[in-house]
């Protein structure tokens, strides 16, 4: 039996969503159901009160507002994730490690989730799906911004961070404020470098500075710029290798 999608549409609309491709994404899912028309209804209507619930639940978790749509994004990826489960379908995310490290409370949020939808529909997501969701959560903290893509910053933060780590020859203090405020440093340092916001300032003085007190960690730093230009064709301003060479330095320095 075909869904009549119409109550559905209204009911988005008046659940306050305006943007027409999310309203009919979500109808042209509901199309494709071969349920009858009872037994959709009540699985759209569980699912989107489960995304629901998951969305308050995280912008207390995270003290942020999310975006207006992510109810029915993450509606949507939960269907698809239960359906996996039914077919035995396994997905890899290739980011997990890194959506884990580098967004831990929407990572911690993304377990919470995973356990609402094990209590709501008695379904054991894996831990997996938890960083899923997290990349969801860190997306619609993003705002207006269409083109954020928090799967691609955290791949690049793990390469860069991983670089770090190669071209000190050793492990980074996890325990560590000072590997933690150079994660951080990372995570805001991508997104300029993906929002075309890099630093740059005219007067190289500290660069100058830094280059001579601290080579070992310049050239680290200058490993980073010629990464990003052959993976990216763009070239660093040398305001932000002076802050990548202030922090790897910090790093050096505290795990000597």
């Amino acid at each position: 039996v075909v869904y009549d999608v119409i109550p559905l549409a209204e009911q988005l609309v008046s659940g306050g969503i305006r943007d027409v491709d999310t309203v009919t994404a979500a109808v042209e899912a509901c199309q494709k159901l071969t349920y009858s028309h009872d037994e959709v209804r009540e699985a759209v209507e569980e699912i989107l009160e489960l995304a629901q619930e998951i969305v308050i639940d995280a912008q207390q978790r995270l003290k942020t507002p999310l975006g207006e749509n992510l109810v029915f994004v993450l509606a949507d990826h939960l269907n698809f994730a239960l359906e996996r489960i039914r077919t035995g379908m396994v997905i890899t995310n290739r980011v997990f490690w890194e959506i884990k490290s580098f967004y831990p409370q929407e990572f911690e949020a993304g377990l919470h989730a995973v356990e609402q939808v094990r209590q709501r529909l008695g379904v054991e997501l894996p831990e997996q799906e938890a960083a899923n969701i997290a990349f969801h959560l860190a997306n619609a903290q993003a705002g207006s911004d269409p083109d954020y893509d928090a799967a691609r910053n955290a791949k690049l933060i793990g390469e860069l961070i991983n670089l770090v780590r190669y071209s000190l020859n050793r492990e980074l203090d996890s325990q560590s404020i000072h590997t933690a405020r150079f994660i951080t440093h990372i995570k805001f340092f991508v997104d300029r470098f993906f929002t075309d916001k890099l630093l740059q300032n005219d007067d190289d003085l500290l660069f100058e500075q830094i280059k001579t007190r601290y080579p070992k960690e310049l050239g680290v730093a200058l490993k980073i710029k010629s990464y990003l230009y052959d993976k990216y064709g763009r070239i660093l301003p040398n305001e932000e290798v002076t802050f990548l060479v202030v922090h790897i330095a910090r790093i050096a320095r505290s795990q000597a």
